[in-house]
């Protein structure tokens, strides 16, 4: 996995072959195929062991019991996102997986349908509309943010995604005028 991961660094999934992964990880070919089947499924163990449904749950909604407020949870997404962010920077740019950040909220919805109550199909239904919302706008600033070298202090980028968040995007643009 960490052979094929400094080749994913690098390269596009269709440039990385099982070849390559085995020469960089000193290992035959058959060992390759007693783990995976193909360098997709590398990738996809990467990406389950990235953030699980448990790890998120603890993160977000643990330690919103302790603390109150918009500011931990998005201390906490941020101390994930720093934690794991070897992977996040990758799977989330340029190169990395387009699915990936699906693949994570489909981890995550059922975390939030269980502590959230969300009665009819319609509102459940909204809810998804809302994570897709809110979960690209966050994790694609998140992303810029490190992609920029981290430009701006961390309690700046805290309050501007809070403030977006509650105000809208009209609102703060036509602050800066």
């Amino acid at each position: 996995m960490e052979a094929f991961w400094k080749l994913y660094e690098k390269n596009r999934i269709d440039k990385i072959s099982v070849t390559a992964i085995c020469e960089a990880a000193g290992y035959h070919r058959s060992t390759f195929y007693d783990y995976f089947k193909d360098v997709y499924d590398v990738l996809e163990q990467i990406e389950e062991s990235v953030v699980t449904a448990e790890e998120f749950e603890q993160i977000i909604f643990e330690n919103m019991k302790k603390r109150n407020g918009k500011e931990a949870a998005l201390q906490d997404i941020l101390s994930l996102y720093e934690e794991k962010n070897m992977y996040f920077t990758v799977l989330l740019g340029e190169h990395g997986d387009p699915a990936f950040r699906n693949k994570l909220l489909q981890r995550i919805a059922p975390v939030l349908m269980k502590h959230l109550h969300f009665p009819t199909i319609r509102s459940q239904r909204k809810l998804h509309y809302l994570m897709e919302y809110q979960s690209s706008a966050v994790l694609s600033t998140i992303t810029l943010w490190y992609k920029n070298g981290k430009d701006m202090p961390i309690e700046e980028l805290i309050n501007l995604l809070i403030s977006i968040t509650t105000n809208g995007f009209q609102k703060e643009i036509t602050k800066m005028w």
